[in-house]
């Protein structure tokens, strides 16, 4: 199946992500507008311009948006400055924040400080994270996982966080995954510890990995198949890759797809990714020119 055809399967679908959130900001600071504070001696960061976007499954839920899919997306926001640009980015991303859950404040952020005359991000990342939510937060995530689940025809769960740091996913038992994807029609599980796996209907696991040899590993049971990569030598930001792959195959073999058209869909998208600064997702059209351009 060629991308094409993915695309137009792919806009008929409603997806779910679940898992967890946080806010990206990329803030450019100049260096030659710093001071000395008089109460500490210190030098001080002025910041010039802020971007911002959805970090974790808001990343992967704005890249099935820009696929074209109906997306839903189930997480945790805190009610301050942070938790509201964070609805806004994903509202400006196509991603409707009706099943958000509201949680303690902070917001989890991550801010990558960019030198605004080099574009360079030279110095230390500020992280705010957010300790294990309440227990009726971790409730509520669990049955309206199950309730939003019944209404689509694909899930997408994403662990980023060990319960201590906020996560919602990691903390939950594997039989309630289990149980989901015994149910749902397809349920593609992202963790950056563990492989990316998707199972569904009752299906037996079907796990997708680097080969380690520039080419993509797909295991279906018994079975075993390679997809070569092609991805940019000289990539322009490779942040949110990852998201883009994992969005992009799930969406992909939702539509139809067999595992093999599937990552290279994925490819495509995440290849497109890697050449726009700042997490920017995969537009149909970019996907498109980007398959034109590997079949030359």
């Amino acid at each position: 199946m060629n991308a094409r055809a993915i695309l137009s399967r792919i806009q008929t679908l409603n997806v779910l992500v679940a898992g967890d959130l946080w806010l990206d900001r990329w803030s450019r600071y100049d260096p030659f507008l710093s001071s000395a504070s008089p109460e500490t001696g210190l030098e001080s960061t002025v910041l010039v311009a802020t971007e911002t976007a959805p970090g974790g499954c808001g990343l992967s839920a704005a890249a099935l948006a820009a696929l074209g899919a109906k997306v839903a997306l189930l997480a945790v926001v805190g009610d301050d400055g942070a938790g509201l640009d964070l609805r806004r980015a994903l509202e400006q991303a196509g991603v409707a924040p009706d099943s958000l859950l509201s949680g303690p404040a902070p917001t989890p952020s991550l801010t990558r400080l960019i030198h605004a005359r080099t574009g360079a991000e030279d110095a230390g990342r500020i992280e705010v994270v957010q300790f294990q939510p309440p227990g009726h937060v971790a409730t509520a995530f669990a049955e309206d996982l199950h309730r939003l689940a019944a209404h689509a025809e694909c899930v997408l769960v994403v662990e980023h966080r060990p319960a201590v740091l906020g996560g919602l996913v990691a903390p939950m038992p594997r039989s309630v995954l289990a149980g989901l994807a015994a149910t749902c029609p397809l349920l593609w599980h992202e963790t950056p510890l563990e492989l990316e796996q998707l199972r569904g209907g009752g299906r037996a696991a079907l796990i997708v990995r680097p080969d380690g040899q520039g080419g993509v590993e797909i295991q279906d049971g018994p079975e075993r198949q390679t997809v070569p990569e092609r991805m940019p030598e000289y990539p322009v930001d490779p942040h949110g890759a990852r998201e883009t792959f994992s969005a992009a195959a799930a969406a992909a073999l939702a539509a139809g797809a067999d595992p093999a058209d599937a990552v290279r869909f994925a490819l495509l998208a995440a290849a497109v990714c890697m050449m726009k600064p700042g997490a920017r997702c995969a537009s149909p059209e970019e996907i498109l020119r980007a398959e034109r351009e590997w079949s030359e």
